[in-house]
């Protein structure tokens, strides 16, 4: 391989990529309430510079029983 073909390369990409995740979840409530509570992280490095990921996330339930037929609940989740 000609020299320039490899400094070319090595400028362009990693030798790795590793990745990282990170969850966190909380749960709890009564015999008229419940909720769960989420959040996360992951990251992952290209192999291509300039090819890396990062998301955050979070998640919100909440459920509350009203009467013995009416129930509400309520789901909100947020990605970036």
């Amino acid at each position: 391989i000609c020299p320039y073909y490899t400094q070319l390369y090595k400028f362009y990409y990693k030798e790795n990529a590793p990745t990282a995740q990170t969850n966190l979840s909380i749960t709890g409530g009564n015999d008229m309430n419940s909720y769960y509570v989420s959040g996360g992280y992951y990251n992952q490095e290209g192999v291509v510079i300039g090819t890396d990921f990062e998301r955050f996330s979070t998640r919100l339930n909440l459920v509350a029983d009203l009467s013995d037929r009416l129930k509400i609940s309520n789901n909100i989740t947020f990605v970036r």
